[in-house]
């Protein structure tokens, strides 16, 4: 995990996978690549499922989901790299003009 931010309705991070058969999309699993406990999609599904988990324990009172889809980003090089820890660190500044904001 680099740099991440966790915001009142949504997360921005970075993750980095360095395994190389993810990296190449080689499949580990014959039958369905998507098996495979390195992908990111595998990594996804399981924060998804647990923090969901979580919460419902602590407070079973609310309605929380997640989004059914997320945004990935290949990271290219370091300028890619760097913008996007910029916008990272910054984009809670803009939390005002979301169309969820509450106070």
């Amino acid at each position: 995990l680099d740099e991440f931010i966790i915001m009142p309705n949504h997360i921005h991070g970075i993750i980095e996978i360095t395994r190389r058969d993810v990296i190449n999309h080689v499949p580990t699993n014959e039958k369905n690549p998507m098996l495979n406990p390195y992908s990111l999609s595998a990594i996804i599904r399981w924060f998804k499922g647990r923090t969901t988990f979580e919460i419902h324990r602590f407070i079973n009172q609310i309605n929380f989901k997640w989004q059914s889809r997320f945004y990935d980003h290949i990271i290219r090089d370091d300028d890619d790299l760097n913008n996007i820890r910029e916008y990272i660190i910054y984009n809670h500044l803009k939390w005002i003009e979301d169309d969820y904001y509450m106070m």
